[in-house]
């Protein structure tokens, strides 16, 4: 499976811009096994598929599913829980073991 945390930067990229095409917000989302809103308009299905991921990785730490968890997850819904760990994505030495302790 693919980071849901790239899918939430996707998310991220569409809401700022909206120079993300929905095709691509599909494939990524199909990627790591997050529902695919149909049959609404883009900004509904922004805050749907949102909600979806973020609630797929809330699902994922409370099963605490690390096997399906990339470092990338961890630290995004770390993050989302008010942890500002990007700096942890760029160094090789924070690992997703240590990740999971703040968990």
């Amino acid at each position: 499976l693919s980071p849901i945390a790239k899918l939430l930067d996707l998310l991220k990229a569409a809401e700022d811009a909206g120079k993300v095409k929905i095709a691509e917000l599909k494939l990524e989302s199909e990627r790591c096994g997050v529902n695919f809103p149909t049959d609404v308009e883009r900004a509904e299905l922004l805050k749907q598929l949102s909600r979806s991921a973020q609630g797929k990785l809330d699902d994922r730490i409370r099963n605490q599913d690390w096997s399906r968890l990339a470092k990338e997850d961890l630290a995004a819904w770390l993050e989302m829980h008010g942890c500002s760990l990007q700096y942890a994505l760029a160094c090789d030495t924070v690992d997703k073991d240590r990740l999971m302790l703040l968990v």
